[in-house]
């Protein structure tokens, strides 16, 4: 620069641009080697200091609390119950996992309710990854696929809303996963990948109902 010239202005934003794109870069590829393992930490801490932050949202939260409380204190794990009368809208299989995650130390309501949440979170991730290698994707695309989904997760609140559709939609994704490897013949896939697939989408029934046969 001679003296007397302006300085040149232009100079500080590309290389601060380009110290990011070097650092996102970096952080993908950490990222991109053990998706699930990042994908895991990243829930954990967006929900493990959150899970006692508030009480449950009216409507559906404080009904399945009410449900969840009724299957724990009176014993209705087949048939759900909700204000002392049957309550048939939805199976039992996602509040019974509430019941093994309430084995975990110091876990209470309403924490267990939202850990749910963040455990079937992480499920999606596992079944959307299992998706895309069923479809032939590559590692890098999976798991871009995983973090796109992680970003759903974080801008909708999914992870910290207490409801069963994370592990519904799961089980779905993975089924079909497993139907797709004995459809198209990956890995040698044979009868047992496929009995596999109805099998979770017969668990899926057991979460929400009929919709998982659709």
């Amino acid at each position: 620069m001679t003296a007397g010239a302006p300085p040149d202005a232009s100079a500080g934003p590309p290389a601060a641009a380009g110290a990011a794109a070097r650092a996102a870069a970096r952080l993908w590829d950490l990222f991109r080697r053990a998706p699930l393992f990042w994908a895991a930490v990243l829930v954990a801490l967006q929900c493990l200091p959150v899970l006692e932050a508030r009480w449950f949202w009216f409507s559906d939260e404080v009904r399945y609390a009410e449900v969840y409380s009724n299957l724990v204190e009176g014993g209705h794990w087949v048939v759900l119950e909700l204000n002392g009368v049957a309550y048939p809208d939805k199976p039992p299989l996602w509040f019974l996992l509430l019941a093994a995650l309430d084995l975990v130390p110091g876990v209470d309501m309403p924490g267990v309710m939202f850990l749910g949440s963040a455990v079937t979170g992480l499920f999606l991730l596992f079944a959307v990854s299992r998706l895309g290698a069923a479809l032939g994707l590559s590692r890098d695309e999976r798991a871009a696929g995983m973090l796109a989904t992680l970003c759903l997760h974080g801008v909708i609140l999914h992870l910290h809303y207490v409801r069963m559709d994370l592990m519904f939609v799961a089980l779905l994704l993975w089924a079909q996963a497993l139907m797709l490897r004995f459809h198209l013949g990956r890995d040698g896939a044979g009868t047992r990948t496929l009995v596999a697939g109805y099998a979770l989408g017969g668990l899926a029934v057991l979460v929400k109902g009929p919709l998982g046969l659709v």
